[in-house]
């Protein structure tokens, strides 16, 4: 178990998005269950890796999303993030912030929230078996 998670035992999981060991965005997966934890989450995540890795941004999301498919992180971005609610800035940490895509809470918001879609893998085969005669 990572320090963050014992730290924070509802965090699910993290990735470090690495590029040429230069990273900037960090992916968190949350067991929510207040809609103040969102911050303190932030705040620690930026705190702990802040003399390891030049975090910039944060990326949380619910635990039912794949952190690690960029596909499922952005379905929750552009599904669950209010862009003038959800987008949090930190300029005690240099300028940086966190993306809230996580499902809200009724104190959060009155809007109903979706579920993610999951592709039928019988579906995902098929269609990769016939994709390159397609003529698309």
């Amino acid at each position: 178990m990572h320090i963050i998670q014992k730290q924070f035992s509802n965090i699910v999981n993290y990735y470090i998005l690495m590029e040429e060991n230069y990273s900037q965005i960090v992916i968190v997966s949350v067991q929510k269950y207040s809609s103040k934890q969102i911050l303190e989450i932030a705040e620690g995540v930026f705190s702990l890796f802040e003399k390891y890795i030049n975090i910039k941004f944060l990326i949380i999301c619910d635990e039912d999303i794949d952190i690690r498919n960029m596909n499922d992180v952005i379905w929750a971005i552009t599904t669950r993030l209010d862009p003038a609610r959800d987008v949090i800035f930190f300029k005690k940490f240099s300028s940086r912030f966190c993306l809230n895509a996580t499902n809200k809470f009724s104190d959060e918001t009155s809007r109903k929230w979706g579920l993610p879609i999951r592709k039928d893998s019988a579906v995902v085969d098929r269609i990769d078996k016939i994709w390159a005669k397609l003529d698309c």
